[in-house]
């Protein structure tokens, strides 16, 4: 199976919902295969994170961009992209992130040092870096699955 096969595949099991307080999130669907756990557990392990909601976001984002990109698209070249389109336009929402695992503010401050003028310059950059870690995550970890189904056509003809 492919890499987008499989990404499309993923993209099915993910689905959006809403707390009690009214924010909405996005969750696996009951009866999510453990591949699809793992993908997920890949994209937190970016920053030892713990669950996520914009983690969640992001790697559902990142399953659909990579679902939806051409069979010979270089995904190497397309975190970039992907990471790009993912950030958030409202500082609001941008302070909002920032807030959240404190990583965060150590990449302002990487983003900072690297030239950004002001914080949200410096959070917009943190966060398109941390989208970008976690698709390479996901890019790595479906890449991984397909190597298994690989080997596991190997066995069997074997």
């Amino acid at each position: 199976m492919t890499m987008k096969t499989r990404a499309e595949e993923m993209a099915n099991w993910f689905e959006a919902a809403t707390r009690d307080n009214g924010d909405a999130f996005t969750k696996t669907r009951d009866g999510a295969p453990e591949w699809v756990r793992d993908v997920i557990h890949a994209a937190h392990g970016v920053h030892d994170l713990m669950p996520d909601d914009w983690t969640y976001g992001i790697t559902r984002a990142a399953v659909d961009w990579i679902s939806d990109a051409d069979d010979d698209a270089d995904m190497e070249d397309g975190a970039s992209d992907f990471a790009e389109s993912e950030v958030e336009v409202y500082t609001s929402q941008l302070l909002d992130w920032l807030a959240g695992p404190l990583h965060r503010i150590e990449l302002a401050d990487e983003a900072l040092e690297d030239g950004a003028e002001g914080i949200a310059h410096a959070a917009r950059q943190a966060q398109a870096e941390e989208a970008r870690g976690i698709f390479a995550a996901v890019v790595e970890a479906l890449a991984g699955l397909d190597d298994e189904d690989d080997e596991d056509d190997e066995g069997a003809a074997a």
